[in-house]
C-alpha cells in the first residue's frame, strides 16, 4: 500500500509540474524536463505559423512520447476534485498538440499515413475532452439560468479553434489524396466548430478549400457557391486573387476562354508573392497547352516548374515533354521525361500512402462507431434499468398502500364488529333487567 501511495503521489506531482510549466509559473529546477518538451511543441508551432519546415522533428516526437506517458500514468489515479480534473484537461490538450505537430512533421517527410493517424489521435483526445467539459458544464449550470451556460471562455475558445484546425489538416490530406467526399466531411466539421467561435478569417479559408474540393470533385456550381461565400466574408487582395485563379479555370472549362485568360493576366501583375505567381503560371501554361498555343505554354509551364508542388511539377514536365516531342526537340523531351520519372516515383509512393491513409481513417470511423454504440448500449441499459427500478418501486408503493388500505378496512370491520357485540350485550342485559 505504501508503494502504491508513493507512486500516486509521484503522478500527481508530475501532473502539477507539467501544468505549472504550461502556465509558466513553475521553478526551473522542478520543471526542467517538462519545460524543455513544452518548448519544443511551442517552437514547432512557431515554425508552422511562419511557413518554415519542422527543424525539431526528433524533439517533437520525444515531447509527444513524454506527455503521452504522463497522461497514461494519470489515468491510473482517478480523482473527482475540480483541481485534478483541470490538470488532466490541460495535460490532454498538451498531448493533442504534441500529436498534431508531430503529424505535421510526418507530412513534411511524406509519411501521409502516419500524419493522418496522429491527426486522428489528436482529434479523439480533443473531442473526448470537449465531451467531458460539456458534461461538467451541464452539471454546473443545471440550476443556473438557461442562457448563461452558452458563454465560451478563453480556454474553451482555444480548444474549439484547435479542433477546427485538426479537421482542416485532415481535409487537406484527403483533398491531396483525391478523396473529395472525405475532404468535404472534414472541412464541414471544421466550419461547424468555427461557427461556435465566429472566427471569420478561418471560415473564409475553409469556404475556399471547400470550393477547391468541389471543383476537383467535378461540381463547378457548388465550387462557385463556396468561392462566393469566401469572398463575402473576406475580400482582401490575396484571397480574391487566389479564388479568381480558380474561377478562371472554371470559366475555361465552361468554354469562356477569353474571360479566363483576361482574368488571369490582369491579376498576374498584382501578385507580389512568387509562390502565388507559380500557381498562376501553372494554370496559364495548362490552358495554353490545351489550346495548342505551344510557344506560350512553354513559357508558363517552365516558369511553373519552380513550384514546390510535386503534382504541378509532374504534370508540367509531362506537358513540356509532349510539346517538345511535337516540335522534334528530343533533347528537351528527354530532359523533361527524366523529371517526370523522378516525380512519378514520388507520386506512386504517395498513392500507396493515400490508400493506407484511407484504411487508417476507416478504422478510426469503426472505432468511433463502436464507442458510440457502446455508449448508446450503456444509455439503453441505464434507461431500461431505471425504468424497471421505477416500475418495481411503483409496485412496492402500490402494494404497501393496498396493504395499509386493507389493514384500515380490517380495523374498521373489527371495530364495527366489536361495537355490534357491545350493543348486543347491552340489549341483552337491558332485556334481562326489564324481564
Amino acid at each position: 500500500m505504501l508503494i502504491v501511495f508513493v507512486y500516486l503521489c509521484s503522478v500527481m506531482k508530475t501532473l502539477i509540474l507539467i501544468i505549472l510549466t504550461f502556465l509558466n509559473i513553475g521553478t526551473p529546477a522542478d520543471t526542467n524536463e517538462g519545460e524543455f518538451h513544452l518548448y519544443q511543441i511551442n517552437f514547432a508551432d512557431s515554425l508552422y505559423k511562419n511557413y518554415q519546415p519542422q527543424h525539431n522533428f526528433v524533439e517533437v516526437k520525444a515531447a509527444m512520447e513524454y506527455f503521452d506517458s504522463i497522461q497514461m500514468s494519470a489515468t491510473i489515479y482517478q480523482h473527482q476534485s475540480n483541481e485534478y480534473q483541470r490538470l488532466c484537461d490541460s495535460l490532454s490538450f498538451i498531448c493533442a498538440k504534441a500529436h498534431y505537430y508531430y503529424a505535421i512533421g510526418l507530412s513534411e517527410k511524406d509519411d501521409i499515413t502516419g500524419a493522418c493517424e496522429h491527426h486522428l489521435h489528436a482529434l479523439e483526445v480533443m473531442e473526448e475532452l470537449m465531451m467531458k467539459n460539456t458534461r461538467r458544464k451541464e452539471k454546473v449550470y443545471e440550476t443556473a439560468d438557461a442562457g448563461s451556460s452558452d458563454t465560451i471562455n478563453p480556454q474553451e475558445y482555444e480548444k474549439i479553434r484547435f479542433i477546427a484546425l485538426i479537421y482542416n489538416r485532415l481535409g487537406r490530406l484527403f483533398y491531396n489524396a483525391g478523396y473529395c467526399d472525405l475532404a468535404i466531411i472534414q472541412y464541414k466539421n471544421a466550419l461547424r466548430y468555427l461557427g461556435l467561435i465566429e472566427e471569420i478569417d478561418s471560415q473564409s479559408y475553409i469556404f475556399k478549400e471547400l470550393g477547391n474540393t468541389y471543383h476537383l470533385y467535378g461540381k463547378a456550381d457548388s465550387a462557385l457557391y463556396y468561392y462566393n461565400k469566401s469572398l463575402e466574408i473576406s475580400s482582401n487582395l490575396a484571397n480574391r486573387l487566389d479564388i479568381e485563379k480558380c474561377v478562371a479555370k472554371i470559366l475555361f472549362e465552361n468554354g469562356e476562354k477569353d474571360s479566363a485568360y483576361i482574368l488571369l493576366k490582369n491579376n498576374l501583375d498584382k501578385i507580389e508573392n512568387y509562390r502565388a505567381k507559380g500557381a498562376y503560371y501553372w494554370v496559364l501554361g495548362e490552358m495554353y497547352y490545351k489550346d495548342m498555343v505551344y510557344d506560350s505554354a512553354i513559357v508558363y509551364l517552365e516558369l511553373s516548374m519552380n513550384s514546390s508542388n510535386s503534382n504541378v511539377n509532374l504534370a508540367a514536365s509531362n506537358y513540356l515533354s509532349n510539346i517538345y516531342k511535337l516540335q522534334g526537340d528530343f533533347d528537351s523531351k528527354n530532359y523533361y521525361d527524366s523529371i517526370s520519372i523522378l516525380h512519378l516515383c514520388k507520386h506512386n509512393n504517395k498513392t500507396v500512402e493515400f490508400a493506407r491513409m484511407s484504411y487508417v481513417y476507416n478504422n478510426h470511423i469503426k472505432k468511433k462507431n463502436t464507442l458510440d454504440k457502446t455508449e448508446e448500449k450503456d444509455t439503453y441499459i441505464f434507461f431500461i434499468s431505471a425504468t424497471l427500478l421505477i416500475i418495481i418501486c411503483m409496485i412496492l408503493i402500490t402494494t404497501i398502500k393496498f396493504h395499509n388500505y386493507r389493514k384500515k378496512i380490517n380495523d374498521k370491520e373489527n371495530e364495527i364488529e366489536t361495537k355490534e357485540k357491545s350493543i348486543k350485550i347491552n340489549i341483552k342485559e337491558k332485556s334481562e333487567i326489564l324481564r
